[in-house]
């Protein structure tokens, strides 16, 4: 299992590739995965997913301190 600075590098650089699509394609990702019947590499693909959501995601949380 990658590691969570893993799994955002990974993350940048399929923003890198698809840009605004980026979250469309690693969760299509983890669809092949799961049905293949691969439980980790569709687990990893979700996991990509989520962090290509977050690092795309314009809005910022309630708890978020601007200095």
């Amino acid at each position: 299992m990658k590691s969570e600075t893993e799994i955002y590098e990974t993350a940048n650089k399929v923003i890198e590739r698809f840009g605004d699509e980026a979250a469309l394609y690693a969760a299509i990702r983890g669809d092949e995965f799961q049905r293949l019947g691969n439980y980790e590499g569709e687990v990893l693909w979700r996991r990509i997913t989520k962090a290509v959501e977050v690092l795309l995601t314009t809005e910022r949380p309630r708890t978020a301190v601007l200095h």
